[in-house]
């Protein structure tokens, strides 16, 4: 049977409210993902919450959806609720339409008195929601060509039943990025707490802009922008923001390795030069487990020459390799551990071999496009890329703009830029193994080990560790002209954490772990 799902998330940002004898109490309790038949539709609902004022504003986005998720009606309005009343004034927009009037929680049954401005014939509308048990919701609306409320009939009603929180990854189908900030309500008391050392951090760092994004690995319950993205311009830090990710960008890659893998496209331990025959061959053979380990002897930046602050436009990966294809390893690989940027500019080359495709299309069609990453792309010099932070630096306790660099000559090393919000998102996706296999994602999660038999944090794009509770944590930094991030995710409790900044700065997983603590008490 085809079915109609409603889901009514209402998520609150900022101080948590007690469930008292009033509305949003009752939006607090049918919270969830709620089917009823048999239309082929579903509408979803999402609240959320700010105090000011002494008064309560929800703004609301609702999106009528068909089956294949194509959208065919969209409300956005605003809701404001006076705690010395019973009601909520209501305006919404509807493509042509504005529905505009009150709300009102009688007991268990919320009602909608409403008129209609717009071009067509209905001109007002009463509803209700009646909470007829705990996962059964009743809807019955009455409808009117005048501007007179029509009286509501309680006659066949729209059943709804609740569905299981899990199922609230499928349904929850957005989070308004171009806002500021976005909070779970369940999760307010860790947002309040985890916003002071945020605070704290930025006053201490002088950093203009930051975002971070929290998610467990069904939801993402925080996603917040802080100070500028444009200090000229004033730009608040939106949930979309683009920000230099720096070395995560060899997470990213990971990606790419863990794919090709479980395609038969390359195994770990082919030679580089079966998908780079440009590569020359060096004293000892070179494997792709050495490269994605920073265990093959690949040199990384020559700062004194300013390879890490290049502004030069490099038009190909194999005119990047270029840069270090004819110096010596440093040893023997598999030997040492040496990190090197220039191993993951190499790993690319290997990805556009075993795919036969240039890297920056394979990682948008076969990495980015299937994981929904929207706002992860590299960053190019000589593109407009809506949304691209500016990029800061300190000079004798000043704030100054950023050294001018192109990053085409680092791209899988430490050329993208993405959100918190895609960060997190991707974690989840390996959580849930909804993009690589488990076996894979464990690899890409398991320390590397050397020919003699020493274990390294280092495992394939990320980093693992344990922290005070021997808990493990698996992460990788970003350091980057104008950029300083983190992502960290803790497997076995389900928590992903990324931060991203504008500003050349200092800090690493130790901070993350503070807010991980909260999150996970």
């Amino acid at each position: 049977m085809k079915s109609i799902l409603l889901a009514l998330i209402i998520t609150f940002a900022g101080q948590a409210i007690a469930q008292t004898d009033n509305p949003l109490s009752f939006f607090i309790g049918i919270q969830g993902v709620w089917e009823a038949s048999p239309r082929d539709s579903s509408f979803v609902s999402q609240l959320e919450y700010i105090q000011a004022d002494r008064k309560y504003f929800l703004q609301a986005t609702n999106r009528l959806m068909s089956k294949e998720r194509k959208i065919f009606s969209h409300y956005e309005g605003s809701y404001f609720f006076n705690p010395s009343s019973k009601n909520i004034e209501f305006r919404t927009v509807n493509n042509n339409e504005m529905h505009s009037g009150e709300c009102k929680v009688i007991g268990d049954t919320l009602y909608h008195f409403a008129s209609i401005k717009g071009t067509g014939k209905i001109k007002s509308y009463t509803s209700a929601i009646v909470k007829s048990e705990s996962n059964v919701l009743h809807y019955y609306a009455s409808y009117s060509e005048s501007e007179d409320l029509p009286a509501l009939k309680f006659e066949n009603p729209l059943i709804y039943h609740r569905k299981s929180s899990s199922d609230l990854t499928n349904h929850i189908l957005f989070i308004d990025q171009a806002k500021t900030v976005y909070v779970n309500y369940n999760f307010a008391n860790e947002v309040d707490q985890s916003e002071k050392l945020i605070t704290a951090l930025i006053k201490e760092k002088n950093i203009p802009g930051l975002s971070i994004a929290v998610a467990t690995k069904d939801n993402i319950v925080w996603a917040q922008g802080f100070g500028f993205s444009d200090l000229e311009n004033k730009i608040p830090v939106r949930i979309n923001s683009k920000f230099r990710i720096g070395s995560i960008s060899k997470t990213l890659t990971a990606l790419a390795i863990g794919k090709l893998i479980e395609n038969k496209q390359l195994s770990l331990s082919d030679n580089v030069q079966k998908y780079v025959p440009y590569f020359p061959e060096k004293k000892y053979p070179v494997t792709i487990v050495d490269l994605v380990s920073h265990t093959a002897g690949i040199r990384d930046y020559n700062y004194k020459n300013g390879e890490y602050l290049s502004d030069k436009n490099y038009s190909s990966i194999q005119e990047s390799i270029n840069i270090f294809k004819d110096d010596s390893l440093l040893f023997k690989p598999g030997s040492k551990y040496s990190y090197s940027t220039y191993s993951y500019v190499l790993l690319s080359a290997v990805i556009e071999g075993a795919a036969n495709m240039d890297f920056i299309n394979y990682m948008r069609d076969s990495i980015f496009l299937p994981m929904n990453l929207q706002n992860t792309v590299p960053d190019y010099n000589n593109y407009i890329i809506e949304n691209r932070v500016s990029f800061y630096d300190e000079s004798d306790g000043k704030i100054v703009n950023g050294y001018h660099v192109n990053n085409s000559n680092k791209w899988a090393g430490g050329g993208y830029l993405s959100t918190p919000y895609d960060l997190v998102s991707m974690s989840q996706s390996l959580l849930n193994n909804q993009f690589l296999k488990d076996s894979t994602v464990q690899k890409l999660w398991t320390p590397a080990t050397l020919s003699d038999g020493q274990k390294i944090n280092y495992c394939i794009g990320w980093q693992q560790d344990t922290d005070s509770l021997q808990r493990i944590y698996v992460y990788h930094g970003g350091s980057s002209i104008g950029g300083r991030s983190i992502l960290l995710v803790y497997p076995d409790e389900g928590i992903a954490i990324a931060i991203t900044s504008n500003l050349s700065t200092s800090f690493d997983q130790t901070f993350v772990l503070k807010i991980a603590e909260i999150f996970m008490r």
